[in-house]
This record gives C-alpha cells, sequence and structure tokens, in this order.
C-alpha cells in the first residue's frame, strides 16, 4: 500500500484514487434486471436482490424478474425465469404491504423448496396415507394442503405480531385485570370454535386469529405478574430475589411442553388415528368410518382439555392473584419508606 510522507502528497495520491474509482463507475454495464445504467455509487445499490436456499439449488428474487436454479440427477441445470409480482393497489400501502409480502414470501418459497425437491429427486415416498389423501382428494391434495397451511400459519403469526404492537394502547385504555379477563374469554371463545367448526376453514382461521391474538396479551401480562411479584417477595419477606422469580416461566414452560406431549402420544393411543396412519388405500377409510369416535376423541383432547385448564387458571387468578395496580403501587411504597428508614439507622 502507498503511503505519501507529506500530507500534499496524500491529497493528491486521494484525488488520483477517487478518478480512479468513478471511471470504474463510469466503465460498468446496465443492469440486466432493471436496465437501469449504473451512473454513480449511490445508483449501485438500485437493485435489491434477495433469494433462498433450495434443494440442490437456489432461487433469487430481483424486482421486474424471479429466477430458480435446481440440479438435476444427471447434473444438468433446470434454471426457470419468471416475472415478480408486482403489489398493486392497497397492497402497496405501508404496513399493509408487508402483511402482503410476507404472506407472498412465505408462499412462494415454500412452491420453490417443492419444486425443487421434486426436480433433484430429493422428493420423499409418500407414505401410506398420503396415497389415500391422493387417491381421495386428487394428487394435487400435497400442494393445497401445504398453501393452506403456510397461508394460515401466516395469517397467525401476522396477529399474534399485531397484538404484541398494539398491547401498549390497550394498557392505556384497561387495567391488567380487564386485559387478562378479555384475553381469557377470547382464549375460550376461540377454543369453542375450534370445536364447533372441525373441518370449515374460515372459522378455523376466525378461531386462530383470536386465539394467537389474545395469547399474545397473556404472554406480556404474564411477564408483568412475574415482575410485580419480585417486588412482593421483597415485600413479604424482605428479600429481592429476582432469579427464583423469573425461573417460575421457564419452569412452567418446559412442564407444559412436556405435558402436551404426553397427552398427545396418549390421545393418539386411544383413539386409534394410529392405526389410521398405517392403514393404506380403502383400508384407511374403512378404519375412519368404523372409527367415528376417533375424530371426537381428538376434539376433546386438544380442543375441550386445554379449555378446561384454562378455566382453572383463570379462577386461581381470581381467587389467588391479589397483586393489582393499587396494591402493587403500595408495595413499591412501603419498599420505598422501609429503605428511607434503613438509611436513617444507619446513620
Amino acid at each position: 500500500m502507498y503511503v505519501p510522507d507529506n500530507y500534499d502528497a496524500f491529497e493528491a495520491h486521494q484525488a488520483e484514487q477517487d478518478r480512479a474509482y468513478k471511471k470504474w463507475l463510469a466503465q460498468l454495464p446496465r443492469c440486466s434486471n432493471c436496465n437501469k445504467k449504473i451512473k454513480d455509487e449511490s445508483a449501485v445499490r438500485i437493485c435489491s436482490v434477495g433469494g433462498e436456499a433450495l434443494m440442490e439449488g437456489i432461487m433469487m428474487k430481483g424486482p421486474e424478474k424471479s429466477a430458480m436454479a435446481v440440479r438435476k440427477p444427471n447434473g444438468e441445470i433446470d434454471l426457470s425465469v419468471w416475472d415478480t409480482k408486482k403489489l398493486t393497489g392497497i397492497r402497496k400501502v405501508p404496513f399493509i404491504r408487508g402483511t402482503f409480502n410476507f404472506i407472498d414470501t412465505l408462499i412462494q418459497g415454500y412452491d420453490c423448496l417443492m419444486k425443487s425437491a421434486e426436480i433433484s429427486g430429493q422428493e420423499e415416498e409418500p407414505d401410506k396415507l398420503e396415497l389415500w389423501l391422493n387417491k381421495v382428494f386428487g394428487k394435487a391434495a400435497g400442494a393445497v394442503f401445504g398453501t393452506v397451511v403456510t397461508i394460515l400459519a401466516a395469517v397467525l403469526a401476522v396477529a399474534q405480531l399485531t397484538a404484541l404492537s398494539v398491547f401498549p394502547l390497550f394498557r392505556k385504555k384497561f387495567s391488567r385485570k380487564q386485559l387478562y379477563t378479555g384475553s381469557m374469554i377470547a382464549v375460550a371463545v376461540s377454543y369453542i370454535i375450534f370445536f364447533l367448526s372441525f373441518e370449515w376453514l374460515p372459522l378455523i382461521v376466525i378461531a386462530g386469529l383470536g386465539l394467537f391474538f389474545a395469547q399474545a396479551f397473556i404472554q406480556l401480562l404474564m411477564l408483568l405478574f412475574l415482575a410485580d411479584a419480585v417486588e412482593y417477595g421483597e415485600w413479604k419477606l424482605g428479600k429481592r430475589n429476582e432469579a427464583a422469580s423469573f425461573a417460575v416461566q421457564p419452569f412452567i414452560n418446559q412442564f407444559g411442553g412436556a405435558a402436551s406431549k404426553g397427552v398427545v402420544s396418549f390421545t393418539l393411543i386411544i383413539s386409534g388415528i394410529n392405526r389410521i396412519v398405517n392403514a393404506a388405500g380403502e383400508n384407511a377409510a374403512k378404519i375412519i368410518g368404523e372409527t367415528p369416535s376417533a375424530i371426537w376423541i381428538m376434539k376433546i383432547s386438544m380442543m375441550i382439555l386445554p379449555l378446561i385448564c384454562i378455566l382453572i387458571g383463570f379462577v386461581l387468578y381470581i381467587k389467588k392473584f391479589k397483586i393489582d395496580e393499587q396494591t402493587y403501587a403500595k408495595i413499591l411504597e412501603d419498599l420505598k419508606a422501609r429503605e428511607e428508614q434503613g438509611k436513617t439507622d444507619e446513620v
């Protein structure tokens, strides 16, 4: 690296470097994606291109064109190019366009991933239940169910993120007890809707929106309740222990996860769903026809049992949890008075 021995030489060297850089920029070709001439440094960032890894390939998406390249089992490259979908109408409105972009990205990413698996020869052999679904609903069953699940997951994720963002607004207008009560009612109603509309997608989406929106509120309220318990413990026992208080939540999450897996396993056994999965073709349809109670056992286990646990938790909250805004303010006032009294005694 050249280092000038005086300031004038350094300025001359910098000017020479700048001229060489500008000359290099001027010689750059037009962008193959948007066909715009790159004129200056800021224009280098005109084209925004993203993508994702695929099975034996890659997908890239630009403002005008999108492409997917996948290696076939014989070593050849399968290349697909298509026009990038444009945002129009209300889909261009800020905040709203983010939601549509998120859903479109999930759908397109899932489709490209499935296509790459098929082209590269890495697609798994369908199991017996998938073969039965293809026989009943057609060969497009997998794509249809995959797209529906992707869209549903995206909608529920957006609902939960929206709830987290608007929680401060609700917090200003309602007390914690009111928010918790309303959230628990929304969760209970959502579970009831799930139970009554097990196969109708619109009602399932509505129930999912209510459930995920309310659960986001409950998660934030639980953090507030645990934070209040820290001061309550110090006020009651005379010793502050934040670690013990905040360790309760991960313990409950781990215990709940283990309990849910146990319930799922037990349900699959007593309902006979494992027999359906292990059956093939017409036998699967026959088993489903012979065991209509299997679906009801699944619905009771996955919807009614959680609803009962939620109601028990709500009753315990109403009966046992006494830390509201007024009580918490009094606790803080007493703790401050104790601290000042302690300082006075030391003097």
